[in-house]
């Protein structure tokens, strides 16, 4: 399942974390990422500028449900945005 980068302003961010809610990590700007199991997860993004340090969390509660084999439903909801200084990092 592909996810995409909502990071503004587009090309302000140039480093990326993303937690799929099962354990699992990514590292890269818009991952590709299968769920092994059935569940309803939560997704989790962190965007950095390391030019100025400036990191944003942003967070889906129970954005992906995995019903069972092949059956993913992605929740629309917004993320949820939190600005973090970038000493909390």
């Amino acid at each position: 399942m592909p996810l995409a980068d909502p990071s503004t302003p587009a090309g302000a961010a140039d480093k990326w974390r993303w937690v799929f809610g099962d354990g699992e990590t990514s590292m890269v700007q818009q991952p590709v990422y299968s769920y092994t199991l059935p569940g309803v997860y939560t997704v989790t993004q962190w965007i950095t500028d390391t030019a100025s340090g400036a990191t944003d969390v942003l967070t889906r509660s129970g954005y992906i449900t995995v019903a069972g084999q092949g059956a993913v439903a992605v929740t629309r909801a917004p993320f949820i945005r939190i600005r973090a200084p970038a000493n909390d990092r």
